[in-house]
């Protein structure tokens, strides 16, 4: 019996998904910490912290399908650690 391996013969037309926070650079994104909800548009990922433009504090979010109920706005930029983060993604839109 030989020990010889096939090539998969698979399509490539599939598009490889692609995964990470780089990926969101500019798109408003939701960040979940342990104790605050963040929204802001990602401009930034460093190896320590994600960094947000034109940034909120979420206090209450309302449906999470939909943009949150009540967000305040931030005076500056707002940068996250990464060990703070609970998890983020691609926020709603109105």
């Amino acid at each position: 019996m030989s020990n010889t391996k096939k090539k998969a013969t698979g399509s490539t037309s599939k598009k490889k998904v692609q995964r990470g926070a780089a990926n969101l650079i500019g798109k408003q994104v939701m960040v979940w910490c342990g104790i605050y909800i963040y929204t802001g548009v990602l401009v930034s990922v460093t190896p320590d912290e994600l960094v947000l433009d034109n940034a909120s504090v979420v206090y209450e979010t309302g449906p999470l399908c939909g943009p949150p109920q009540t967000a305040q706005k931030l005076p500056a930029q707002l940068s996250i650690r990464l060990s703070a983060i609970e998890c983020y993604y691609k926020a709603p839109l109105s």
